[in-house]
């Protein structure tokens, strides 16, 4: 785990909550985390990721994203619980498939592979 990341994990899965910094996933073969029971269903948590406003052109930056980098060559998604990111954006990148019961972020940007949502 990265600098500001804890993990709490129990029989029906885990929540990783992200307190500072940028948090990346990135993986070849199948990923699989599920959400903690008393969490909602939440998985991911990233309290970090935010927005900015560039000084120069007025346009609003994303800061320390969270990015979930999923290559792979068979049918298997990777699966993620809840995804929350309140503040900040999420990427989903990569040619394989990512699952997720679902995803509340301030943005969302998708590309390559396909981001499905729902259990």
């Amino acid at each position: 785990m990265g600098q500001g990341a804890t993990t709490s994990t129990s029989a029906s899965g885990a929540l990783l909550y992200i307190e500072s910094g940028a948090a990346n996933f990135t993986s070849d073969s199948s990923t699989s985390i599920l959400g903690k029971s008393g969490t909602d269903g939440v998985a991911v948590w990233d309290a970090a990721a935010t927005f900015t406003t560039d000084p120069r052109s007025g346009d609003s930056m994303a800061v320390n994203p969270l990015t979930i980098e999923y290559n792979s060559e068979s049918d298997a998604p990777a699966v993620f619980g809840g995804i929350y990111v309140p503040s900040g954006e999420t990427d989903v990148v990569g040619s394989g498939n990512v699952t997720a019961n679902f995803l509340a972020t301030g943005s969302a940007s998708l590309s390559n592979g396909q981001l499905g949502l729902g259990s």
